[in-house]
């Protein structure tokens, strides 16, 4: 189908496109407004050498500064912590908390630097969100180590780079959505609007031929001497002519009624 052809349908079928466009117009209009705003926070989180090993040995001092001694053990232990909170058991202890969407990754491919995310339907709900995540995380720390017995002198800590950001809105899922939604609804109004056109396309010939039997047998039929068609009958007093299927016979017909009156004057 062409444009030109579409565009005479949707002329022709206006009186149910327009509707249908409304309605589109009213369910996309009802996503928007159903979905829930987001907004979301973030912070950074990085771990630190132990105590034991900023204080060094006799042997070999340490550095005395946290933030001057990241070894690759550091790395590892960052990676491992993240995978934690990644785990189901992690998702429903923080979702009983009230954060119900966050996210832990690496902030970068060398060094103990974890970024946080966490979500609310609110600005008040982010804020509080991406603090119980931090605490969360700290806690998840301490726990892994307490379960190995780690001594409290050569437990790895952990500190708050980045603290939680001001909480932005989070408009591109939402946006999205309502124009996935919009679309599907004007696709389906064209769709209707093609069918009504076609289903009427259809029944047009139809009622046509409905319309020329009706005619054809409301006609009365053809009027005759009896009342009947297709027969008559001679009245008296009148002399009814027959004509033969013979061509011969037709014309001896024909002279014998010529002659017969010629005849009767004779005698």
């Amino acid at each position: 189908m062409s444009l030109a052809e579409m565009w005479r349908v949707i002329r022709r079928r206006w009186y149910v496109l327009v509707p249908s466009i409304l309605l589109a117009m009213g369910l996309t209009a009802g996503v928007y407004t159903s979905m829930p705003k987001q907004y979301q926070s973030s912070a950074m989180m990085s771990l630190l050498a132990s105590q034991q090993s900023i204080k060094g040995t006799s042997i070999a001092p340490g550095t005395a500064n946290p933030f001057m001694n990241f070894d690759s053990s550091l790395n590892d232990t960052a990676d491992f912590l993240v995978r934690r909170l990644a785990s189901t058991d992690a998702a429903q202890a923080l979702s009983t908390e009230g954060v119900a969407g966050y996210t832990a990754v690496l902030a970068a491919s060398q060094g103990p630097f974890i970024q946080l995310t966490a979500t609310g339907t609110s600005k008040a709900d982010a804020t509080a969100a991406i603090t119980k995540l931090i605490s969360y995380t700290s806690d998840q720390l301490a726990q892994l180590q307490q379960q190995q017995a780690v001594p409290a002198q050569a437990m790895i800590e952990s500190a708050v780079i980045v603290p939680g950001s001001p909480p932005v809105a989070l408009t591109k899922r939402r946006t999205q959505d309502t124009l996935g939604a919009g679309a599907g609804a004007l696709a389906l109004a064209l769709l209707a609007t093609f069918a009504v056109d076609a289903l009427a396309g259809r029944r047009r010939p139809a009622r046509r031929r409905a319309g020329g039997a009706q005619v054809a047998a409301a006609e009365p039929p053809t009027p005759t001497a009896n009342g009947l068609s297709g027969e008559t009958e001679p009245i008296e007093g009148m002399r009814v002519r027959r004509r033969s299927d013979v061509p011969g016979q037709l014309n001896a017909d024909l002279v014998s009624e010529l002659i017969s009156p010629l005849s009767e004057v004779r005698d």
